[in-house]
């Protein structure tokens, strides 16, 4: 006996006794990657949504993460042999991306000027002078923007298709091999913040596939997540440096450089417990 079913347009025809000869169509196969896509553009429309209303510093931060996720997903996704151009399709939305970390390193500057005592009126009134000015850029194209992020939704939707394990497995491998060579070079300049992306990568795409990296991959996500945050704290006081070294007094640009030493030896001595994980 056989039985029915439908998928849109198509039928297909099954025997209860050899299901496994039922082929699900590619719509199908997808769902999970298209659900995980509209949870993080959902997150990040309300993100956009509430700085529109607020300006805070939290929404920003919010906005960015959720474009940081996505674009991982994304890379994961071209990982596969049938998804191109994913990263593509996304690119326009890194405009509003770039103006937002505008926004934020204003904040960051602030608040290490506070952190460091730094007295200088001139520069806290520059800062937000340019706060100022990148949000109403923002503010006055909000919708236009919206509408193009649920645009970019849409077409990535028709583009995505279902990534298997064995594709899944050979990207975080990758990965982790990539870190592990930028950890073992003690090599502290921007390369070292392009290791933090790659466990970002693996961060942001362990909730979609959890059974693979419980199983198979054998990482510890929270010492993961320490590695890469002791690394943005690095990058950060890195870039403050660079900001501060003609604005501030000797002094407290020898407080934030012996910082940038402690920090250092913070990432090695995490680096080392990592590698010892692996």
């Amino acid at each position: 006996m056989f039985h029915k079913r439908s998928s849109g347009d198509q039928l297909y025809y099954y025997s209860p006794i050899f299901v496994n000869d039922y082929k699900k169509p590619e719509r199908m196969k997808k769902q999970k990657e298209l659900k995980y896509l509209n949870k993080l553009f959902k997150k990040m429309l309300q993100h956009f949504k509430k700085f529109a209303v607020t300006q805070s510093a939290e929404a920003i931060h919010g906005f960015r993460v959720q474009f940081k996720k996505i674009s991982s997903f994304l890379t994961l996704l071209e990982a596969g042999n049938k998804n191109d151009n994913l990263l593509k399709t996304f690119r326009p939305i890194k405009k509003i991306f770039k103006s937002t970390g505008i926004i934020r390193d204003a904040y960051i500057y602030k608040k290490l000027a506070k952190e460091n005592h730094i007295k200088a009126p001139e520069f806290y009134k520059e800062q937000d002078l340019l706060q100022h000015e990148e949000t109403g850029k923002l503010l006055a194209g909000q919708y236009e923007l919206l509408h193009k992020m649920k645009k970019i939704k849409k077409r990535l939707r028709h583009q995505m298709h279902a990534i298997p394990k064995k594709e899944i497995l050979e990207f975080f491998t990758k990965q982790i091999s990539n870190t592990q060579q930028l950890l073992n070079s003690n090599n502290f300049s921007e390369r070292l913040h392009n290791g933090r992306k790659m466990l970002k990568h693996l961060l942001y795409n362990r909730h979609i596939i959890p059974h693979i990296t419980a199983k198979d991959i054998h990482l510890n996500f929270d010492h993961l997540d320490t590695m890469q945050q002791a690394i943005g704290d690095w990058h950060d006081n890195k870039l403050a440096l660079n900001f501060f070294s003609k604005k501030i007094p000797a002094k407290s640009l020898a407080t934030m450089k012996q910082k940038q030493q402690e920090l250092q030896k913070n990432i090695t001595a995490k680096g080392s417990v990592f590698m010892h994980m692996l």
